[in-house]
């Protein structure tokens, strides 16, 4: 599965990654992750995952929702 990474500057990069290797990063303390139907994640560093940075948040979602649905559909 390809999911995104997105860093403390809200930019990000896609990776493929196994199924397994996904719920283990889910897990971790490090991220805020939010799954899309089992299908792709979208890992946020946790600290950057606040409030105030909620237009940031819904922008880079957004935008690498869309990148995501297309790109695992052609896996």
């Amino acid at each position: 599965m390809i999911c995104g990474f997105v860093d403390e500057n809200f930019r990000y990069i896609t990776k493929e990654i196994t199924k397994d290797e996904a719920a283990a990063t889910a897990a971790q303390d490090k991220y805020f992750s939010i799954g899309i139907n089992n299908e792709y994640y979208i890992f946020f560093i946790k600290e950057t995952y606040i409030e105030e940075n909620l237009d940031k948040i819904m922008k880079v979602t957004a935008e690498l929702n869309k990148e995501l649905m297309v790109q695992n559909k052609q896996v």
